[in-house]
């Protein structure tokens, strides 16, 4: 499959940056003006954790990067229709409330819309959404144990 996937791309003149090859592949595609595609509802281990579903999230943050690239963000959702077909959407750039905010708070604002936006997409169609890892950390355990 990845093999396949790989000459799809190729074909279409795409690239392919790996999870391991970390940010600067993309900051470096981003600085020379290419488009790039990323999957910002994967749970990641690290960062700020913004809501989702109603619960924080721990999600990555391709506004960060739209932001300091001075890029759209594009939300993209892509639709099953029958079989192998698919409906893609190309929905209007994604920005902050507040464009005299700080970086910092001006990426937050515009990654609560995109997470906000993809709660209303698997809303309306949950069996288009996959999401292979738990999306939320896992709940403190409690314990009945006295502190000295």
């Amino acid at each position: 499959m990845h093999e396949m996937l790989q000459r799809k791309r190729e074909a279409l003149g795409c690239g392919f940056v790996s999870k391991e090859a970390g940010l600067r592949p993309i900051m470096r595609l981003l600085g020379n003006g290419t488009s790039v595609g990323l999957l910002p509802d994967v749970k990641i281990p690290s960062g700020e954790p913004v809501p989702f579903f109603g619960k924080d999230a721990y999600t990555t943050n391709p506004a960060r990067l739209a932001l300091r690239f001075d890029c759209e963000l594009i939300p993209v959702q892509v639709e099953r229709l029958q079989g192998a077909r698919f409906r893609v959407t190309f929905h209007e750039p994604v920005r902050p409330d507040d464009t005299q905010a700080e970086r910092h708070t001006q990426a937050l604002q515009m990654t609560r819309k995109v997470n906000a936006l993809f709660k209303s997409w698997i809303r309306n169609r949950p069996i288009d959404w996959w999401c292979p890892k738990n999306r939320w950390p896992k709940a403190t355990k409690v314990t009945n144990r006295v502190e000295t």
